[in-house]
C-alpha cells in the first residue's frame, strides 16, 4: 500500500468510460528531476517566479524555471509527512495536515527571503490527510480529508491575524484526495475518493458552494491541479480503472471541461503541481513501478509578434485599410480570437482603440482592420496583436507605426469650359480612393464642395461669362482631418451664352458724369433676346484700380432684359482713375471712370 493512501481509497474496479475526444494541442516538456528523493504526496506551490515541493518526507525544495534548476531549502518545520495540504499567499507559502507516524494538525510558514518556517495558529479541525487547499486573494483555504472517516467541513486561514474561522462545508460528499484551485475570485474542489468527479465552486463572498459541471475526465483521487490564466487544469490521479495521464481544462466562464494533450510522464498519482506564468510544472507522485522524481512542464503560452516590416496599406490615413500579419510559437487551449489593437505612442492600451479581429487556431495570420477615429496624419500609433485564449499570457506590442498624410494632388487643371459647366482634372494618390474638391466665383468667401472617387471631376450648373476659383486635395476623412492639403487656387471663366445657335448681342454699360465728383449714374442696357436661357441675366458691376485690384461690388443681382440704371456715390473713392466692369450672359464690358 503506498503511504498516506487509505485502504478505500486504493480499491480498484475495473470500469471503463468515455472519453471526450476534443483536444488541444498544448506541449510537455520534460526538465530537471525534482532535487529530491523519488516521492508521493508532496506539496506544490510557487513564490513569485519560483516553484516549490516538499514535503512527502520533510526536506523541501525550490525550483527556478530560468536555470531549470532545483535548490535545497531549509527543512520543512513540522515533523516528515505525506498527503498534506499547502498553498501560497503574497510572499510566503504555507503547509499544514498530512499524515506521518499520525495525523497531524499543526501548520507552518516559509518565509523564502529568510528561508525559514514559522509555526502558526493549528489547523482548527481534526488532524487528517489529503485535504484540499487554494488561496482566494489574501487568504487560503483547506477542507475536506480523511481522519479515519471522510470529511468535508471547510475552513478559512488569515495569515494577516493567524486566525482561522471555518466556513460553509464543502458542497458535496465527504471526501479525500479532491484537487483545491482557484481561478480569480472563486475556488473549487473537485473529484477524490471512490471515483468522484464532481466539481464545486465556492464563492467567499457569499460563503456559498455551487455545483458545476463535472470533471470531464474519468472520476479519480490524488490528481494533480494547477491555474494559468483564466483556466483551471486537473488531470493524472487515480481511477477505479488504474493511474491516469489525462489532462483537462475548466473555463469557469463557459462551464465547460475541454481535453489537452495527454500529461508527458507515465500515469501516476499523488503528483505536486505549481504554476509560474504561462507554465506549470508536475513532478513526483507515484504508479506501479513506485515512487516518481521525475518532473514536467507544461506550456500554454503563445509568444505573439508582429512580422517586421510587414504592416501594410501605407499611405494610412482616416479610416485606411490596414492589415497587421502576425506570427505566434507554441499551441492553443482551444479556440482563439486574436485582436490588434491601435493606441497612441504615449497612450496606454488600458483603452485602445481596437481596430479588428480574427478568430483562427492557427499560429499566424493576418488581421484586416479599419482605423478608425480619424487619427492626424504625421501622428505615432503603436499597434499590439492579443489572443483571447487564457493561456495565452503576454502580447506583441513593440510596433510603432506613423500615419503618413497622404500624397498631395499635382497637374490640376480645368478643361472642356463652357458656359455652365468645366472639368477639372489631376493626378495624385488617394488613400480612400476620394478626392475633394471645391469651387466659388471670385470674390465670393463661400466654398462648394464635392467629392469624387476618380482623377476628374466635371462642375455643372455654373453662370456662363464668370470667373471660378477652385482647388483639390486628397482627401482621407469626412471630418476634414488629416487631409494631404489643397493645391494651389486656380481659375477659369465660364464662356457666354449661345442663343439659338448664334453669339449674343453685347451689353451697353455707361457711367456719367465722368469725371464726377460726387455722384455718377451708371447706366447698362441688357439686349432682347429669344433663347432657352429666358430674358434675364445675372448682373455684376464691378470697380477695379488700374493694377487689377478689385475695389468693390456694386452691384450683383438678376435683371430682365432693357435699361437699367445705378445711382453710385463717389465721396468714399480717392480720386483717380478706376476700371469700371459689367459682366453677364452677354460678355464683359469695361468703362474707365474718374473720380476727381
Amino acid at each position: 500500500m503506498q503511504p498516506g493512501f487509505s485502504a478505500v481509497g486504493l480499491l480498484t474496479i475495473l470500469l471503463v468510460t468515455g472519453l471526450n475526444s476534443s483536444r488541444a494541442q498544448n506541449t510537455w516538456t520534460q526538465k530537471a528531476n525534482f532535487g529530491g528523493s523519488a516521492r508521493t504526496g508532496a506539496v506544490g506551490f510557487s513564490i513569485g517566479s519560483k516553484g516549490y515541493i516538499g514535503t512527502g518526507g520533510n526536506d523541501f525544495w525550490e525550483y527556478d524555471s530560468a536555470t531549470n534548476a532545483w535548490t535545497q531549502k531549509a527543512n520543512f518545520g513540522g515533523a516528515a509527512r505525506a498527503y498534506a495540504a499547502g498553498f501560497s499567499i503574497g510572499t510566503k507559502g504555507y503547509i499544514g495536515t498530512g499524515q506521518g507516524s499520525t495525523y497531524y494538525n499543526d501548520f507552518w510558514e516559509y518565509d523564502p527571503s529568510a528561508n525559514a518556517w514559522t509555526q502558526k495558529a493549528h489547523f482548527p479541525g481534526t488532524a487528517r490527510l489529503g485535504a484540499a487547499a487554494f488561496t482566494i486573494n489574501d487568504k487560503g483555504y483547506i477542507g475536506t480529508g480523511y481522519d479515519g472517516s471522510y470529511k468535508n467541513d471547510f475552513y478559512q486561514y488569515d495569515p494577516a491575524t493567524n486566525l482561522w474561522s471555518q466556513k460553509a462545508n464543502f458542497g458535496g460528499s465527504a471526501r479525500e484526495y479532491a484537487v483545491g484551485l482557484s481561478i480569480g475570485s472563486k475556488g473549487y474542489i473537485g473529484t477524490g475518493t471512490n471515483n468522484k468527479n464532481d466539481f464545486w465552486e465556492y464563492d467567499p463572498s457569499t460563503n456559498l458552494w455551487t455545483q458545476k459541471a463535472n470533471f470531464g475526465g474519468s472520476g479519480r483521487m490524488a490528481a494533480a491541479a494547477f491555474v494559468i490564466g483564466s483556466k483551471g487544469y486537473v488531470g493524472t490521479g487515480k481511477s477505479m480503472d488504474g493511474f491516469k495521464n489525462d489532462f483537462w481544462a475548466y473555463d469557469p466562464s463557459a462551464n465547460t471541461w475541454t481535453q489537452q494533450v495527454d500529461f508527458g510522464g507515465t500515469s501516476r498519482a499523488g503528483a505536486a503541481a505549481f504554476s509560474i506564468g504561462s507554465n506549470a510544472y508536475i513532478g513526483t507522485g507515484f504508479d506501479d513501478n513506485g515512487f516518481k522524481s521525475d518532473f514536467w512542464e507544461f506550456s500554454s503560452a503563445v509568444s505573439l509578434s508582429i512580422i517586421t516590416g510587414s504592416v501594410s496599406g501605407s499611405p494610412f490615413c482616416p479610416e485606411a485599410a490596414l492589415n497587421v500579419p502576425f506570427t505566434s510559437t507554441g499551441t492553443f487551449n482551444g479556440g482563439n480570437i486574436y485582436t490588434a489593437q491601435l493606441s497612441d505612442k504615449q497612450g496606454s492600451f488600458a483603452a485602445p482603440i481596437a481596430i479588428g479581429t480574427l478568430a483562427s487556431t492557427a499560429n499566424s495570420g493576418t488581421i484586416a482592420a479599419t482605423i478608425p477615429s480619424k487619427p492626424k496624419a504625421g501622428s505615432k500609433y503603436r499597434i499590439r496583436v492579443t489572443s483571447s485564449d487564457p493561456a495565452v499570457t503576454g502580447s506583441d506590442n513593440g510596433t510603432n507605426l506613423q500615419l503618413i498624410a497622404c500624397a498631395k494632388v499635382t497637374a490640376l487643371s480645368a478643361s472642356s469650359v463652357t458656359s455652365n459647366s468645366a472639368a477639372l482634372n489631376w493626378t495624385g494618390v488617394s488613400c480612400t480612393s476620394k478626392y475633394k474638391i471645391q469651387y466659388r466665383k471670385q470674390g465670393t468667401s463661400g466654398w462648394t464642395t464635392q467629392y469624387s472617387t476618380t482623377n476628374t471631376y466635371t462642375i455643372t450648373g455654373l453662370l456662363a461669362n464668370t470667373t471660378y476659383e477652385y482647388h483639390v486635395e486628397t482627401y482621407c476623412s469626412e471630418s476634414g482631418s488629416s487631409n494631404s492639403g489643397y493645391t494651389t487656387i486656380q481659375t477659369f471663366t465660364t464662356s457666354v451664352r449661345l442663343g439659338s445657335g448664334l453669339v449674343a448681342a453685347a451689353a451697353a454699360l455707361s457711367i456719367y458724369p465722368n469725371p464726377a465728383e460726387d455722384v455718377a449714374v451708371i447706366q447698362f442696357t441688357l439686349p432682347l433676346r429669344t433663347s432657352p436661357f429666358g430674358q434675364s441675366s445675372h448682373v455684376y458691376i464691378k470697380m477695379y484700380d488700374l493694377s487689377g485690384k478689385e475695389i468693390e461690388t456694386l452691384f450683383d443681382d438678376d435683371v430682365e432684359q432693357g435699361d437699367h440704371s445705378l445711382l453710385l456715390n463717389t465721396n468714399h473713392f480717392s480720386k483717380g482713375v478706376y476700371l469700371v466692369k459689367l459682366i453677364s450672359d452677354f460678355g464683359i464690358e469695361n468703362q474707365k471712370f474718374m473720380v476727381q
